[in-house]
């Protein structure tokens, strides 16, 4: 398994844009600051980035919330509804007794103790989500979201707060061990990501800082169906 040589950044909270203020109730003290457009890689990193040892703090939420809007919503009702994946572990999953786990789901659970509400979840699929025009169904989204221009267009993001590397995967029966090694091959990739973009050669990120050529790759497939076909894991 080869790692790219590229962050996928530092990944936000996603809210539509009446729902920005609430993001600002989700810290005590500090928090994470926008991510720069681009930014050199250090020269040599480990797996896992570094989060910037100096940022600026998180603007704190008003006093009271705007009347209507919904944080006001939110609070009457008390609960806040986040949508998730009930299957992209160990991001967030749906167990088998029915109650989810996982990262985001943690940070979820976070910010609705810090609102002082119930929390619930519901689980679009990735592209209905990207898509905005989410129609009350759900409050705010956590799923490790890259942060790009399309995407800020028409969803609102909280400040970055965690990085976390891409990676490309393959069988040991493929011989593949290089980015190189994947042109001309067929590579499974999560529909409405970032590395479809990527592979697209479409992608416009924010958050992320320079970013390896993509390999010219057959087709995108469904789902790989031989040791040949190289499986991506989906860059959201």
């Amino acid at each position: 398994m080869d790692a790219l040589p590229w962050r996928r950044g530092r990944l936000p909270l996603v809210l539509l844009a009446v729902a920005a203020i609430a993001v600002g109730a989700c810290t005590s003290s500090g928090g994470g600051s926008s991510a720069p457009e681009a930014s050199e890689p250090p020269a040599s990193e480990a797996p896992m980035s570094e989060a910037p040892t100096s940022e600026a703090p998180m603007s704190e939420a008003p006093a009271s919330p705007i009347p209507g809007g919904l944080l006001d919503k939110v609070l009457q009702a008390g609960t806040i509804k986040m949508s998730t994946d009930p299957q992209y572990p160990p991001q967030s999953e749906l167990t088998a007794d029915g109650s989810y786990e996982g990262f985001d789901i943690d940070v979820g659970t976070e910010i609705a103790k810090r609102l002082g509400v119930d929390i619930s979840f519901e689980t679009p699929s990735w592209d209905v989500i990207t898509a905005g025009s989410w129609g009350g169904r759900w409050d705010f989204s956590v799923g490790s979201m890259t942060i790009t221009t399309p995407r800020q267009a028409i969803l609102a993001f909280s400040d970055p707060y965690y990085f976390t590397p891409a990676q490309m995967t393959a069988t040991k029966d493929s011989g593949i061990t290089t980015l190189d090694g994947f042109a001309g091959k067929t590579v499974c990739v999560g529909t409405a990501t970032t590395y479809q973009d990527w592979l697209q050669g479409k992608l416009q990120s924010v958050s992320l800082g320079p970013v390896a050529t993509a390999p010219a790759v057959a087709p995108a497939a469904p789902a790989p169906s031989s040791p040949s076909r190289a499986a991506l894991r989906p860059l959201r």
